[in-house]
């Protein structure tokens, strides 16, 4: 039978019409945007709102039936209403707001299906180079910042009050300048952290890795040294784990295999023993847990899961249904407007723990399917998987539409695999 070959990554963005493209573009900015940088943050709903209505105008270029997100997208809702009637009406504007943001990242795969990380990787590129370009001078000569900031075109100055404290960034559109930046110096590049920033680059380069077989293309050492430049504790131990396994699982040399091993734990535990920000940090978190959860709320990474979890069966309809998004029931604690930022808890506080399986679930099998597609090892979908659930240890990740995506995605290579499969059978039958 002759052998049939379908790849929608190529439903080439090159034939698609001029329009078609322009508005895939200005699809994934939008969505990178509202999913991390504060520019865009500090006026969420409206461009929430914006984008949905732009998601709804874009239907003529779906290439996935709605109805095989149906399912899904009522699961969702559901436990939404249910949270509603239980909480009471107060709750219905923090309800639309996060099904509109599941809503748009399922518009986003409907629309640009498996050539999602195409789009996105044309985008993201550019923010890569841009932001290396702008940082390392400064990084080599901190005076630089303020030569940048004069000769900016655009600049704003974004306040956000902690308690009593004024956080105030600096932010020029392709970078934010966040209120740390100067005794820190880290690459955050447009995002509101480096960790975010490390999050977006480190999907562009499992992708890559994916689709290339390499993680040491062109594009994939742009991104590994933007993610140095964002001296960010977890995405340095997230991207170790990736690359390192990428090369363990996929190369058969056994010599090649334990070289990238010992390699791997000679880096790691070198680097945890001598560099502050890894050692030392993730220690002072596990000695401070207790406290951290009674006098601040539960602020850190490791206070925040231990809250979650122990607050979560304080009532039977929070194990299954969760606490909701809203700050007077998502938190139990005195303190209503802690930000709590474990991203893993967070999700099994908000939606209890049935939608929690079924969420972490769709993701790991969005990861297998992905690794199908390019007949990458399904061992990697794991190590991948797991990448992303460090990395969503630091910031609340899936509360946002791009990384919602990653739910999504499941569906699209589905439909690439059954839609190869017809074909395959149309040509057996011819």
């Amino acid at each position: 039978m002759e052998q049939v070959m379908i790849n929608q990554d190529s439903i080439s963005f090159g034939d698609m019409s001029r329009l078609e493209r322009i508005y895939q573009v200005i699809f994934m900015i939008w969505l990178i945007g509202i999913s991390g940088s504060p520019l865009f943050i500090a006026n969420a709903y409206g461009l929430v709102i914006g984008l949905t209505i732009y998601a709804i105008l874009g239907i003529a270029f779906v290439k996935i039936n709605l109805f095989h997100f149906a399912k899904s997208l009522l699961v969702f809702a559901a436990i939404l209403l249910i949270q509603y009637l239980y909480f009471g009406s107060y709750y219905a504007g923090t309800q639309i707001f996060v099904f509109l943001n599941i809503f748009q990242a399922m518009m986003a795969v409907a629309i640009m299906s498996t050539g999602f990380f195409h789009v996105y990787h044309m985008v993201l590129k550019v923010i890569a180079i841009i932001s290396l370009v702008l940082f390392i001078p400064i990084l080599i000569n901190p005076s630089m910042l303020d030569i940048i900031l004069s000769y900016s075109p655009v600049k704003f100055t974004l306040v956000n009050r902690v308690y009593e404290f004024d956080q105030v960034a600096q932010n020029i559109v392709v970078m934010n300048f966040n209120s740390t930046f100067e005794g820190l110096r880290r690459n955050s590049g447009p995002f509101w952290e480096p960790t975010v920033y490390g999050a977006f680059l480190l999907l562009g380069l499992i992708h890559s890795s994916f689709e290339s077989g390499s993680v040491f293309t062109k594009r994939g050492l742009i991104y590994i040294a933007t993610i140095i430049t964002t001296f960010s504790t977890t995405t340095y131990l997230a991207t170790s784990l990736f690359v390192f396994c990428f090369y363990i699982i996929l190369y058969k040399d056994p010599l090649l295999r334990l070289i990238s091993l010992i390699t791997f734990m000679v880096i790691f535990m070198v680097g945890y023993s001598q560099i502050d920000f890894l050692g030392d940090k993730i220690e002072n978190e596990v000695k401070n847990i207790q406290s951290d959860a009674i006098y601040l709320s539960g602020n850190t990474r490791l206070s925040s899961a231990y809250l979650d979890i122990t607050e979560l069966p304080i009532e039977p309809f929070y194990i299954f249904f969760g606490r909701g998004a809203h700050s007077q029931t998502r938190v139990e604690t005195w303190d209503k407007t802690v930000f709590r930022i474990n991203g893993i808890t967070d999700q099994l506080s908000r939606w209890g723990i049935p939608c929690f399986i079924f969420f972490f679930f769709g993701i790991k099998r969005s990861f297998g399917r992905m690794a199908r597609y390019y007949s990458i090892s399904p061992v990697m979908s794991w190590v991948a998987f797991a990448s992303l659930i460090i990395m969503s240890f630091s910031e609340l990740f899936f509360n946002l539409a791009f990384f919602t995506c990653f739910f999504f995605f499941q569906e699209a290579y589905k439909y690439h695999d059954e839609a190869l499969s017809d074909i395959q059978a149309d040509v057996g039958i011819a």
